[in-house]
């Protein structure tokens, strides 16, 4: 405990060091005063008067206390306040260009000369520092080892995603910290504007971006609130991290809560309304606005989430993927995981071990992923008549344009009035192979933010084929499938889906009348826009695809079966099955361990109970594997009382597993033996032998050339 006598006497010298030194008798007084009396003061009761008594308590204005309240609950609250109470160590993160080794030898110098060091759970390369004097003294600082930035910012900009080559707009970015990484991330052939409003704001941006030695950020002394009409539509991430009242970092500068006021908070909600209504015009399309506060307010950050969505024309999109395994669990013990996969984070000191912190990603509404009622809503939304929405279904989903320019009978107010608003899907072809054999082409596209993804057009006597991907990768983790061997990055859109569908189509010129959903990731665990995507294909405003001619395959997602089965379609189900025993399935297909072939087959029979439609059962036959008699045998025995039809597929070998097809003897050997068991049975025609005709690998072959 610090004596009385200390603490005033220190108070004395504070005034007279600030210029007060008329006034430093009545501090004395005042404290000595207090100090004497202090046993008589009589506190408000917790019970009778629990806000005057939590003031106190917690050393905090009580309509701080009360705007808590209402945002986050008494039981939070009363946690952050105690966080504030408690001295808050550095935060630093340690450059990308450091190897893990020079991380190492940094930290063991900076304990040398003193400090506490201690890895932070939320990163890599976090870490926090207590005890260390001068900063500016310690390893590594001069020469940009490593910047000075709470991790809670650090974590918005992880989430924004940036990549090497992206161009990257900080509108509200001094010190510099959130431009520092930024720029790491987006590469020598990326480049970051970091603006702010005064001079001396862009100093101490430049200050840090030469200390870290980058050459790709670009500072710029520009108003936030004022349009910059050179920069609309160019940023693949916006980042506004935007001025507010501070309240999730009281805890850091404790001063705060005593210069801000009631009437503050709806002026700076207001401010950051008008900020984001300029700057969000600058996001490209498919490119991310990411909108961050270091606050703890519900105007402030609900309100403007809230405001983002119904206004500005944008979608909050899930966090989840850019979030480490640590930052999960705690946001998943405290109930945050429906709002971080709607895009949203509110971290709060006391219960995350990091500053006040409240973070959204956006991207604009993809409006070829709005099916027609939803169109409908949103034009109507507008103002505008809602035959405009037929209008416009038409363009996107029959006439296929890939621009809103091409929409010629809307006028040209409107045109742009869409393009400010929503992003338009169109896939850039990257590379086509063709079959010399069938004719069979492999498309492999890349979509609006750099990710590639394969398709397959086939041709059959019965009409033209496409084989679509629903997701980037695949985490199935399948043996013998070359799209799962770099794990999955994301789920595609409806829209993503739809634009294989509709590219091929301009390509070839040629009417597409049969979709298979068996490209890269498993379509169960992308169930949403998977379910969408078939909805709209068979849309009578748009392609029309019957559902019959509609296959969507599964690993064998149980639960998603089961859910499948009540969402009125007409669809093909078509089970990925591969093995005839658990264990044998364990071995090549990982999603054996969580289901097994008896739960399959169950929710298999209530598929067809409530559907009617007959299911096809794929088996990819894999020489020495799975390919044997009594393999054929216990085939039979599970699909014995199951409506389906069994698809062999000669496997296609790939480069990185040692898997071979199975010979085409003993390929007619295991149909004759199923068909001997009354088992309708097809052999899958190869397609696209000679070129990279399985899944995955012509995006794998493109990678590893880059």
């Amino acid at each position: 405990k610090v004596p009385a006598s200390a603490v005033i006497n220190e108070a004395v010298k504070l005034a007279k060091k600030k210029g007060f030194t008329g006034l430093s008798g009545f501090v004395n007084g005042v404290l000595r005063g207090i100090e004497r009396g202090k046993n008589d003061i009589k506190y408000p009761s917790k019970d009778k008067e629990p806000l005057k008594a939590r003031s106190i308590e917690y050393s905090m204005p009580e309509w701080i206390i009360e705007e808590l309240d209402s945002y986050i609950g008494e039981e939070k609250t009363d946690k952050v306040l105690s966080a504030f109470l408690l001295p808050r160590p550095v935060v630093i993160r340690f450059s990308n260009a450091l190897s893990l080794d020079e991380i190492k030898k940094h930290v063991k110098a900076m304990e040398e000369a003193g400090a506490k060091v201690s890895k932070q759970a939320y990163g890599d390369r976090i870490y926090t520092l207590t005890h260390a004097g001068s900063i500016a003294k310690l390893s590594g600082f001069s020469d940009g080892a490593f910047a000075i930035q709470d991790v809670s910012s650090q974590i918005a900009v992880q989430a924004s995603g940036i990549k090497e080559g992206d161009t990257v707009i900080d509108v509200c970015a001094a010190p510099g910290g959130k431009s520092v990484f930024a720029a790491e991330l987006a590469g020598e052939t990326g480049k970051v504007i970091a603006r702010d409003l005064t001079a001396y704001k862009t100093s101490l941006i430049n200050e840090n971006v030469s200390r870290m030695k980058l050459g790709n950020v670009s500072v710029e002394e520009w108003d936030a609130t004022v349009l910059d009409e050179s920069r609309i539509g160019t940023a693949d991430v916006v980042i506004a991290d935007l001025p507010c009242m501070g309240f999730g970092v009281i805890g850091r500068k404790r001063d705060i809560k005593y210069k801000v006021t009631k009437e503050q908070l709806d002026e700076v909600a207001a401010l950051q309304k008008s900020i984001l209504d300029v700057v969000s015009k600058y996001v490209k399309p498919g490119g991310v606005l990411m909108f961050s506060t270091c606050s703890i307010s519900a105007k402030e950050n609900k309100e403007n989430a809230d405001y983002i969505e119904s206004n500005l024309g944008f979608k909050g999109e899930d966090i989840t993927p850019f979030i480490n395994e640590e930052l999960l669990k705690d946001i998943k013990a405290n109930g945050g995981l429906d709002d971080l996969k709607r895009g949203r984070l509110q971290l709060l000191p006391g219960i995350f071990d990091s500053d006040g912190f409240f973070l959204t990603r956006w991207k604009k509404t993809d409006i070829k992923s709005l099916s027609f009622e939803e169109l409908n809503n949103e034009i109507k939304d507008l103002g505008e008549k809602s035959f405009r929405a037929k209008q416009i279904y038409d363009w996107l989903h029959v006439k296929l344009v890939r621009s809103f320019d091409e929409m010629t009978n809307l006028s040209q107010d409107f045109r742009n009035k869409l393009k400010e608003r929503y992003s338009l899907t169109a896939l850039e072809i990257v590379r086509v192979q063709e079959s010399k054999i069938d004719g069979t082409r492999k498309y492999l596209f890349k979509l609006a933010d750099g990710n590639l993804i394969e398709s397959v057009w086939m041709i059959y006597k019965h009409g033209n084929s496409v084989c679509v991907s629903s997701q980037v990768g695949c985490r199935m983790g399948c043996r013998f499938c070359a799209s799962t061997i770099d794990g999955l990055e994301r789920n595609l859109n409806p829209s993503e889906i739809l634009d294989q569908i509709y590219s091929i189509t301009l390509d070839t010129g040629e009417r597409v009348s049969n979709v298979v959903v068996m490209g890269s990731g498993e379509p169960m665990d992308n169930y949403d826009n998977t379910v969408k995507f078939v909805r709209m294909l068979s849309d009578e405003h748009g392609l029309n695809i019957s559902q019959r001619n509609i296959t969507v395959s599964t690993c064998g997602i149980v639960p998603k079966i089961r859910e499948l089965a009540n969402e009125d379609l007409s669809i093909t189900l078509a089970i990925s099955l591969h093995a005839t025993t658990d264990e044998k399935r364990r071995k090549l297909m990982p999603i054996a361990n969580k289901y097994s072939i008896s739960e399959i087959k169950d929710a298999c029979l209530e598929y067809f109970d409530k559907t009617g439609r007959r299911l096809t059962f794929e088996y990819s036959l894999v020489g020495g594997v799975n390919d044997t008699d009594e393999d054929a045998d216990e085939l039979a025995a599970i699909l014995k009382q199951v409506n389906g039809h069994v698809n062999l597929i000669p496997v296609n070998p790939i480069k990185e597993r040692d898997f071979v097809s199975s010979t085409d003897k003993r390929v007619q050997a295991f149909k004759n033996k199923l068909e001997k068991k009354q088992i309708n049975v097809t052999i899958r025609r190869e397609m696209g032998r000679d070129i990279d005709g399985a899944c995955g690998q012509l995006r794998r072959s493109v990678m590893h050339e880059e």
